[in-house]
């Protein structure tokens, strides 16, 4: 009689434990996929690689500022989507900052960002970078071109104008500037703005961990990632118990 109550209890047993490890399966898959991919984060670049789909960047609630801050260069858009600075449609990537101003400067496109001076090139390309070390006025709040043909710049301290080369700056009475001003973005590049700042917010690296935490799916999806830790325990005890009635 005992033994026939053990042979039902070890059957019933069995049962819960492969009710167990089919319940928990599918989330464990998932924890196990997303955890390599993590310890091999850094290796394959995940930080640097962003989620394109517009419906994960949608789950995620990820949207662009309102209105971009542009200015017009003859043909050409210089903008600053929350901090990103764009030559028409594409991000100048080591640039970051409040844009102050953007002006055609002899040959070359003169751009304020912050406190700092870019030169580029007529297609956009970055020559240099010009800061504090190399004489420029701390606190930038405008930048234009004078009546000569000078670069110009509103600073903290007064109006100051440069040599041809860029090297020397000297503070300059007021006078006849033309200032950049900001402008409304044309529809289709503010729309294409958007698409561009929405595409690089969203790293691979943070969905695998959303996922491999649970959060991907909200306060439900953690209630999920605990219960299959749970049902995992569940699994190593009664395996445990199994394979020492067995035993005995």
């Amino acid at each position: 009689m005992t033994s026939h109550r053990h042979r039902i209890t070890n059957r019933q047993l069995g049962a819960w434990h492969r009710r167990l490890g089919l319940a928990a399966a599918a989330i464990l898959i998932l924890l196990v996929a997303s955890g390599l991919l993590l310890n091999h984060g850094d290796r394959l670049g995940l930080s640097r690689i962003y989620v394109q789909r517009p419906w994960l960047l949608d789950w995620y609630g990820i949207h662009a500022p309102a209105e971009p801050r542009g200015m017009a260069l003859g043909a050409h858009w210089l903008s600053e989507l929350d901090g990103r600075i764009y030559f028409d449609r594409h991000e100048l990537s080591n640039v970051r900052g409040r844009l102050k101003g953007a002006v055609i400067f002899e040959d070359t496109i003169a751009v304020a960002v912050e406190n700092d001076i870019w030169l580029l090139t007529p297609s956009g390309a970055i020559i240099e970078q010009l800061s504090a070390a190399q004489g420029v006025p701390d606190g930038l709040r405008a930048l234009g071109v004078d009546r000569a043909g000078r670069l110009v710049v509103e600073a903290a301290q007064g109006i100051y104008t440069t040599d041809s080369k860029l090297l020397k700056w000297r503070r300059i009475a007021p006078q006849a500037v033309n200032w950049a001003r900001p402008m409304e973005v044309p529809p289709a590049l503010r729309a294409e703005l958007a698409q561009q700042y929405r595409r690089r917010e969203l790293s691979i690296e943070r969905v695998l961990v959303d996922m491999h935490s649970g959060r991907f799916f909200g306060n439900i999806g953690v209630w999920l990632v605990d219960l299959t830790a749970v049902a995992c325990l569940g699994l190593a005890v009664s395996g445990l118990w199994l394979w020492a009635r067995r035993a005995r």
